[in-house]
């Protein structure tokens, strides 16, 4: 015949009544809580995560077809590929506005024009978001803004956190 295993003579002790229940109860939560703040790792651990690359985005008002955001896009072109260089001189002393892009991507659609650009100098890309947003809202009607891009965190909460789904 098998004989059952049977619990450590405290374990019957300590939930014998209901005050010794919820006091267990209290102290396993506060040992849990405790145990969990104590040993959490600050957010710090994690990098800045932030990429030298913007993304930009203007936005026609109602009425702006196709054809009139390419014609839109066909002058953004020049604009941007005389900035494709490393030599930031004409920056520098104030000449233009835009510093030197590494690259960019720029994608047309109905009432959008998206732009992703990085700057050749990562420290310019603050200069290089205002540059491209200004140049956006020159159009007459036009809506803009850029973003910065993250490897880590989404931008609309500036936190090094990861969320977990």
């Amino acid at each position: 015949m098998l004989s059952t295993p049977k619990l450590p003579t405290f374990i019957p002790a300590m939930l014998s009544s209901s005050r010794a229940r919820i006091v267990c109860i209290v102290f396993g939560s506060v040992l849990l809580l405790g145990g969990a703040w104590l040993f959490m790792p600050k957010a710090e651990y994690l990098p800045e995560g932030e990429e030298p690359k913007a993304f930009s985005m203007m936005i026609a008002p109602p009425g702006y077809n196709l054809s009139h955001m390419q014609k839109i896009g066909d002058e953004l072109l020049p604009y941007l590929n005389k900035h494709l260089e490393n030599d930031d001189s004409d920056f520098v002393s104030g000449k233009t506005s835009l510093p030197p892009l590494k690259y960019y991507s720029m994608s047309v659609g109905v009432g959008s024009i998206w732009l992703l650009s990085e700057p050749y100098n990562r420290e310019y890309i603050d200069e290089m978001m205002e540059a491209i947003t200004t140049k956006f809202r020159s159009y007459p009607g036009m809506r803009a803004f850029s973003s910065r891009g993250s490897i880590i965190s989404s931008n609309d909460g500036g936190s090094r956190a990861v969320a977990l789904d």
